[in-house]
């Protein structure tokens, strides 16, 4: 169970980043800059 939270977790912080680097590309930058 654990380990498929934390799948899920991953897939949700992916989620987030591709809309952030589909919606505003400034922040896409940022997200590029941090990872």
């Amino acid at each position: 169970m654990e380990q498929y939270d934390d799948d899920l977790a991953c897939i949700q912080a992916l989620m987030v980043r591709l809309r952030t680097l589909s919606s505003p590309p400034s922040s896409g930058r940022k997200l590029y800059s941090v990872l």
